[in-house]
């Protein structure tokens, strides 16, 4: 055997070696992901090393575990709905002030949201708790010189226990022309 190729056969080894050292990457997801792939490849086409494969198929399996059971427990435990239901009444807050510098314009309120999109100002309309296409507005009716916005929570239904409503820090209300649905019922 020729010197060369001892330091060809040590220099694959030490790669080898250096690689298995990669399979310790599997435990950070994204990067366990990237490496597994690198593993699975090199193991297969490169070195025909079984045990390299299979570390490489546990990082990519394990970075995938990770984020079903995240994406898992979020749905399940509800974390996704009172994660997005403070950001959702911020939203409707100032979708109610864009509401109601209209009227101002205009000297009423619209008679639908994509009203309030015009070539200066483009608010965010787009409720973010709907997950369907069809209807991904925010929930507004006009009633004469009042209105009523909201989104419709995480079960995505309206008129339901769940549907989330600006929370307006505004002492003397009868200035504007939000109401909540359940107060035009009673009037």
């Amino acid at each position: 055997m020729s010197s060369w190729q001892i330091k060809k056969n040590g220099k694959l080894k030490n790669e080898r070696l250096t690689l298995y050292k990669w399979g310790l990457l599997g435990f950070i997801p994204v990067i366990g992901f990237l490496s597994g792939i690198v593993l699975l490849i090199r193991g297969a086409i490169e070195f025909k090393d079984r045990k390299m494969m299979l570390i490489g198929a546990a990082g990519v399996f394990f970075t995938i575990l990770i984020y079903w059971s995240l994406f898992y427990v979020s749905k399940t435990s509800g974390v996704e709905g009172r994660l997005f239901s403070g950001l959702t009444k911020n939203a409707l807050n100032e979708v109610v002030k864009d509401i109601e510098f209209y009227k101002l314009q205009y000297g009423s309120y619209p008679d639908s949201l994509p009203q309030l999109q015009n070539d200066d100002s483009r608010p965010n309309i787009n409720d973010l708790m709907t997950h369907s296409p069809k209807s991904s507005y925010y929930q507004y009716q006009r009633f004469g010189n009042k209105y009523t916005i909201f989104s419709v929570g995480i079960d995505g239904i309206p008129d339901t226990k769940d549907d989330i409503y600006p929370s307006l820090k505004i002492i003397d209300t009868s200035k504007i022309g939000f109401i909540k649905s359940l107060e035009i019922n009673t009037k």
